[in-house]
Formats: C-alpha cells, sequence, structure tokens
C-alpha cells in the first residue's frame, strides 16, 4: 500500500513482487475504500456531508485529469518527501457514476465466504446518492 511500497523500493530494503495482485487475482475492479458516516450523523449533516461528497468526487476527477499536480500537493499536505511523492502510485478513484455496486457486493460476499462478516449485506443499500 502507497508510499510504502514505494518507500521500500526507495530505500532498496523491499522490492515489487507483482503490481496490482488484488485486481489481477481478486477482484475486477477492486474497490480499495470507502467514505463512511452513521446514519445518525448523515441525517444531522446532510449538507456538510454532501459537501464533502462533492469535494471528493472532485478531488478524484483532478487526480485523473492532471496526475502531476496532484503529486504537487502530497508533500505540501502530507510528510511525504517530493522525490518519493513523484514516483507512489495513486491510486485511481471512482466517480459516483462509476461506481460499480456489482463489485462491492462481490468483494462483501468473498468477505463472507472467508468468515470476515457475520451475516450477508446489502451493499448498494449502503450507499448515499447526492446531485
Amino acid at each position: 500500500i502507497e508510499p510504502r511500497v514505494t518507500t521500500a523500493v526507495q530505500k532498496g530494503i523491499g522490492r515489487v513482487l507483482e503490481e496490482n495482485p488484488r485486481f489481477k487475482h481478486i477482484l475486477q475492479p477492486f474497490p480499495v475504500t470507502a467514505n463512511c458516516v452513521s446514519t445518525r450523523f448523515l441525517s444531522q449533516n446532510q449538507r456538510a456531508t454532501a459537501a464533502v461528497y462533492r469535494a471528493l468526487a472532485r478531488a478524484a476527477r483532478d487526480i485523473r485529469e492532471d496526475e502531476a499536480a496532484a503529486r504537487q500537493f502530497l508533500p505540501k499536505y502530507t510528510p511525504l518527501d517530493p522525490s518519493l511523492a513523484a514516483e507512489c502510485h495513486l491510486y485511481y478513484w471512482w466517480q459516483p457514476a462509476d461506481v460499480d455496486y456489482e463489485a462491492v457486493q462481490r468483494l462483501a460476499d468473498l468477505f463472507r465466504g472467508q468468515g470476515l462478516l457475520k451475516k450477508k449485506i446489502d451493499t448498494e443499500a449502503m450507499f448515499v446518492h447526492f446531485e
């Protein structure tokens, strides 16, 4: 997981055995992460939650459109060295319209099959849609 992989490679203490194994061997596309709030927080802070939702979507779009510019923000807002920021991989974030609900459900089903979830869940019901 970045930037740890690039750091290890840069320092000569690690090497990449295989690029993106989750995508190649587990699930395509592989849902890496999600941003979550409780239903209580959402009901009490709908405008703020919608604003964060739109900001994250805009940031994901901006990273896709100009990865070099996005990398310039990393050393400014994180402890990453500029040389590391220039080399580390940036994850591909889905836009709200790109979310593959079936892939997210398949991942949850894989977790259930491995005993990581106690019961089957309907993942699509967990998504909130803002304009």
